[in-house]
C-alpha cells in the first residue's frame, strides 16, 4: 500500500518535471514583444468593439490579437486544469492580466461560442480565469520576499 502511494506521488512529480520546460517557454512567450503588443491592443481597443459578432466579427488587427492571447491562455489553462502547472505559479506570474483579459474578452468569446458546435470554445481559458480568481494573484504575490525602501 505504501509503495503504491509512493509510486503515484513519483508519477505526479515526473509529470510536473516534464511540463517544466513547456512552462518556462509559455512564460517567456507571455513576455515576448508580440504578445505584449497584442495585450496592449486588446486593453485599449476592445471598448469600442461590438461583441455580438464574436471574435470573428472584430476588426482584423483586434481579432489577431484576441486569437493570439486567448489561445495562449487557453493552452495555459489546459496545463493548470490537468495539474501540470500549479495555479499559484500561474496566478503570481500573470494572474491580474489574465483576469482582466477574461473580463474584457468574455462577451466576445460567449458570442463566438454561439457560432460553434460544440460550443466549448476557449473553456480552458475560462477555467484558468476562474481558478486564478479563486487563488487571488495579489495574495500569492504578498507572500513574496521584497526589499524594503531603506535596504
Amino acid at each position: 500500500m505504501v509503495a503504491a502511494s509512493i509510486s503515484v506521488r513519483q508519477l505526479g512529480e515526473a509529470k510536473k518535471a516534464n511540463a517544466f520546460p513547456a512552462t518556462v517557454d509559455l512564460f517567456r512567450e507571455y513576455r515576448s514583444v508580440e504578445m505584449v503588443k497584442a495585450r496592449r491592443l486588446l486593453f485599449h481597443g476592445l471598448a469600442d468593439a461590438d461583441p455580438t459578432g464574436g471574435i470573428r466579427g472584430m476588426p482584423d488587427d483586434l481579432a489577431r490579437a484576441a486569437l493570439r492571447v486567448s489561445h495562449y491562455l487557453d493552452n495555459l489553462g489546459v496545463l493548470v486544469a490537468h495539474r501540470l502547472i500549479d495555479p499559484r505559479l500561474a496566478a503570481g506570474f500573470l494572474g491580474d492580466s489574465t483576469l482582466r483579459l477574461w473580463k474584457d474578452l468574455a462577451p466576445f468569446i460567449y458570442s463566438e461560442r454561439e457560432f460553434r458546435n460544440p460550443n466549448a470554445y476557449l473553456q480552458y481559458f475560462e477555467h484558468l480565469a476562474c481558478t486564478l480568481r479563486e487563488v487571488q494573484p495579489m495574495r500569492v504575490r504578498e507572500e513574496l520576499s521584497v526589499w524594503g525602501p531603506d535596504e
